[in-house]
């Protein structure tokens, strides 16, 4: 509009004759610049989205190669940790073996030195009545023969070996009397006890020894 209005004030005043001026030239001249202007236009639009696009595969490529560092990084890890568990498993089995094995180490020397310590307590437990002719250990369980002057001597020693922590029970087994007979069982009457007896009475013990580590 401003080129117009300058155009008509020209013709106007004379500067230019209306009939005479061609304005296809002027009007050509008009539209190759904005073509050029357009095209300009475009080019650095495209430019800008080239560089934008450029610029956004670059950084997925980062992102993805950083993924692919991470997810290596934890399966290393992951397999670091199996590893350790099986290592942690093994060092339990070696732990438990060890346990095992000293568990029977000091079963075997607590059990070594049992024949003389169960001697040992019977001879500190025994009445001056008693005396002992035979020992025999099978397992846990120990057979004790002996003889004694009366029941209650027999009695006395078995309430001490009961009360005894060397032994965890103590039973009688028989007890044979020539005044009764032979093959009296324990828990029969005895008969009156006398100071002086003829014969001895011989009886049986049976001795349960504890479990070994308890």
């Amino acid at each position: 509009m401003a080129d117009r209005a300058l155009w008509n004030r020209m013709v106007e005043a004379g500067a230019i004759d209306g009939a005479m001026v061609n304005l296809l030239p002027w009007r050509e001249s008009r539209r190759a610049m904005r073509r050029r202007r357009f095209l300009v236009i475009l080019a650095v639009s495209m430019l800008s989205t080239l560089a934008a696009l450029f610029w956004l595969q670059h950084e997925l490529r980062g992102n993805v190669a950083g993924h692919v560092a991470e997810r290596q990084r934890l399966q290393a890890e992951l397999g670091r940790l199996g590893s350790l568990g099986a290592e942690a498993t093994r060092l339990r089995q070696e732990q438990q073996e060890a346990i095992s094995h000293m568990q029977v180490l000091n079963g075997l020397q607590r059990s070594r030195p049992l024949p003389a310590a169960i001697l040992a307590e019977l001879a500190s437990e025994a009445p001056d009545a008693v005396r002992f002719r035979r020992l025999v250990r099978d397992g846990n369980e120990v057979r004790v023969d002996g003889l004694g002057e009366s029941h209650a001597a027999v009695a006395e020693l078995l309430r001490r070996l009961e009360a005894s922590p060397r032994f965890q029970a103590a039973r009688l087994a028989n007890v044979d009397d020539p005044a009764m007979g032979a093959g009296s069982q324990p828990g029969a009457s005895p008969p009156p006890d006398t100071n002086a007896r003829a014969s001895l009475l011989e009886f049986g013990l049976v001795l349960q020894l504890p479990e070994p580590g308890a």
